[in-house]
């Protein structure tokens, strides 16, 4: 299975309803860093994926058809290897946070 924490994040945290447990996007990343034990491997995950060099087209292509993600990037908020980036940035932020 190609890319498990991100398709973890999105299928689990990032679902239909997310809005309903999550004030925004950065609090479902928040708690997936915090919760789920690949989320380490997130950030490397996406760093795979921007090395790739994927049009918006191909990306739509993995979140929908490969992930079968129901979320995706709105085009007029941002192009996904931008909120790909965003997100590298939250996960990044979660991974400094010191445990309780």
């Amino acid at each position: 299975m190609q890319f498990p924490a991100l398709r973890q994040l999105l299928l689990s945290y990032l679902h239909p309803d997310w809005d309903l447990d999550y004030a925004d996007e950065e609090s479902a990343i928040a708690d997936f860093m915090a919760n789920e034990s690949v989320s380490s491997d997130l950030v490397v995950e996406i760093d795979a994926l921007l090395a790739q060099r994927l049009t918006q087209a191909d990306l739509y292509h993995l979140f929908v058809s490969d992930i079968r993600s129901t979320y995706f990037p709105s085009e007029a908020d941002t192009t996904a290897a931008d909120w790909l980036s965003w997100v590298k940035s939250v996960a990044q932020t979660g991974l400094r946070r010191p445990q309780d």
